[in-house]
């Protein structure tokens, strides 16, 4: 019977794992000849085919910077191929985005936008088909002051890169990445975090309030609460290891344990990674 619960739940990782591979809404990654292909609201990617042109690095390193009034900020939308984004706290009332790297080119410099309180950054459409740019892509989001601690709504996502923000207070925050690592150091009320080769590591200073969710194919999960958190948290590991802080009880690769009222639901969930729950 184990031997039969064992091979059940290797195939239901095996879905879980070709799932969290389409993790983008509305996107469609396949697989085919060693090539990568994307494709997200008429965005087309071609990475690493026989017919890809290869755009070298520049000499010198891409440095721009974008400036909006946005202390009345309440939304961002990032949402890029292949970049690490970084989002902090800035020092006044203004929006800054900087666009860093020597991989940057016309072709896929990011589209960045300010309006009806809401930030926006996209790929250009069709910059990476049949197209592998070389080099390193930054983008740095500084948020202003006020709005950073107003619990901001934030969907952010890249194909290939880190997604790393800090000190910044959100209602609600999606980060997706196929190929990057996802770093949270900031207040949330609820999260969804998801990674196909990467790690998650998430603190929040603020007790999740709503239901949460973090997802890695081939990565450690560590999610790190307040100690007077209340929550229902269910896990689940195919082959790493499991340890949580709240309880004093040994945990198996896969169960359940709740804290306070049991509210809200948290779900951790990775195939070949280990999965930490620690206390502030």
């Amino acid at each position: 019977m184990r031997d039969i619960n064992k091979k059940i739940m290797f195939i239901m990782w095996a879905v879980v794992a070709v799932f969290l591979v389409v993790i983008l809404t509305t996107r469609k990654v396949t697989i085919k000849e060693r090539s990568f292909e994307y494709s997200d609201d008429g965005i087309t990617i071609n990475i690493g085919s026989s017919g890809s042109q290869i755009i070298p690095a520049t000499a010198e390193d891409f440095n721009k910077t974008y400036t909006f009034a946005g202390s009345d900020l309440r939304n961002m939308e990032i949402s890029l191929v292949s970049a690490d984004v970084i989002l902090e706290p800035g020092d006044g009332d203004e929006i800054v985005v900087a666009v860093n790297g020597n991989g940057w080119h016309r072709e896929n410099e990011p589209i960045v936008s300010y309006e009806k309180k809401t930030l926006s950054l996209k790929t250009p459409k069709d910059a990476y088909k049949n197209k592998t740019y070389q080099g390193s892509r930054i983008v740095t989001v500084k948020v202003p002051v006020a709005a950073s601690k107003s619990f901001l709504d934030a969907e952010i996502a890249t194909v290939s890169g880190l997604i790393s923000t800090s000190g910044i207070s959100y209602d609600t925050l999606t980060a997706e990445s196929v190929s990057g690592d996802i770093v949270v150091a900031d207040a949330v009320r609820s999260a969804e975090c998801e990674t196909v080769s990467g790690d998650v590591t998430f603190e929040t200073i603020e007790p999740l309030s709503d239901n949460s969710r973090f997802n890695s194919v081939s990565g450690n999960i560590s999610l790190r609460l307040p100690s007077d958190s209340s929550f229902n948290l269910n896990w689940a590991t195919l082959s790493g290891s499991v340890r949580n802080g709240f309880s004093s009880g040994k945990a198996e690769r896969s169960g359940s344990f709740s804290a306070g009222n049991g509210k809200p639901k948290i779900s951790m969930e990775t195939v070949s990674g280990n999965i930490r729950v620690t206390k502030n």
